[in-house]
């Protein structure tokens, strides 16, 4: 058997842990030493600052004009009466003025960039951006204007538009109507109905609470002075009641063998006397009446019954687009629709003046 030697002490060498003799491998893993993030200018930090602000969509503002109301703004983009009102801190939604600018709820008109331009490391790709939303537009229809040529002008088809605004006959727009251009159409949501008031100038309302201003002709000839006496009150100018149409009767001469001697032009006459702007015109269809109304105007209408010539008063358009009617003889017609009114006008032909007298404040 063999034995070990003894060992010297000159035999060990003491050395710090994953060292090794000389010219030896190295044991255990080798450390790595970590690399720094790029830094971030304050510029860039800016730009990011920035873009993130820039995400945030613009909403959509108009600018009120002459003959709207809240409940055709809130009609037109689809959305509510009160969540207009609320949108704009608006107390009274039955008062809004020309030259007031309405923020849309829901409808926005850009986009910012989604991220900052900046160059991106090797193998990655930038995030996409998200489309901006369609841009809209709140377009007042002019005289000679088609869907046609409003489309082409807002690069855009008929049916869209017509879809948009829901518009069953393409060739038959009017002066005066107005129409969202682009955007999507939404289900229009039925509300209750209202007493909207039909806005004149400088923030001047006539109210269509028929309860307020209806009155009833007492005889059969005095349906014009009836007719001027509701739009007298609606206007806040005059009381609604027989002292008012007897007045309005004595001063355009209305008599049991002719009623108003002559056709509207006398109605706007007395109503110019009486502290009202108005003004007379011999065009004989709904549109005409309609143009008037959407200018923030009121109506006292020529047409003719079975038995004669006859006046009544429309007094604006409901949520519907119809045209509200207070009709001295006949208290249970509230609203007519366009051929309605203009069957109204036109009928009898050469048995009455055509016309109507438009009146404002």
């Amino acid at each position: 058997m063999s034995t070990l030697a003894p060992l010297k002490p000159t035999d060990l060498t003491l050395r710090p842990a994953g060292t090794t003799a000389a010219g030896a491998a190295p044991t255990g893993p080798t450390p790595v030493r970590a690399q720094p993030l790029p830094a971030v200018s304050p510029h860039e930090a800016d730009a990011f600052t920035a873009a993130s602000a820039q995400r945030v969509r613009t909403p959509l503002t108009i600018t009120v004009k002459r003959g709207d109301t809240l409940g055709q703004l809130a009609s037109h983009f689809h959305v509510s009466v009160g969540a207009l009102a609320k949108a704009n801190h608006i107390k009274n939604a039955n008062v809004i003025f020309p030259g007031q600018r309405l923020t849309i709820p829901g409808h926005f008109v850009s986009q910012g960039p989604a991220r900052p331009v900046r160059s991106h490391p090797a193998g990655t790709h930038p995030t996409k951006k998200h489309p901006a939303p369609p841009k809209v537009h709140l377009y007042t229809v002019k005289r000679g204007d088609t869907l046609g040529s409003i489309a082409a002008h807002f690069h855009t088809s008929v049916s869209a538009i017509a879809k948009r605004n829901h518009v069953r006959n393409t060739n038959l727009i009017f002066p005066g109507q107005k129409l969202v251009i682009g955007g999507t159409a939404g289900k229009r949501k039925p509300g209750p109905v209202h007493h909207r008031p039909v806005h004149g100038g400088r923030g001047h309302h006539a109210s269509t609470n028929r309860a307020a201003i209806y009155y009833a002709q007492p005889n059969g000839w005095t349906c014009g002075p009836s007719s001027l006496t509701m739009a007298e009150a609606a206007w806040g100018v005059a009381s609604r009641g027989r002292g008012t149409m007897e007045r309005l009767s004595r001063a355009m001469h209305v008599s049991p063998d002719t009623g108003v001697p002559g056709n509207a032009s006398l109605v706007a006459a007395q109503a110019r006397r009486d502290g009202l702007h108005a003004e007379f015109s011999s065009a004989s269809t709904a549109a005409a009446v309609r143009a008037a109304l959407l200018e923030g105007k009121t109506c006292v209408v020529n047409g003719s019954l079975s038995s004669g010539g006859h006046f009544i008063y429309v007094g604006g358009l409901d949520r519907h687009g119809r045209f509200q009617i207070f009709d001295p003889a006949r208290p249970w017609i509230h609203t007519w629709s366009s051929g309605e009114l203009t069957a109204f006008m036109q009928h009898n032909p050469g048995q009455h003046p055509t016309g109507f007298a438009s009146v404002w404040k």
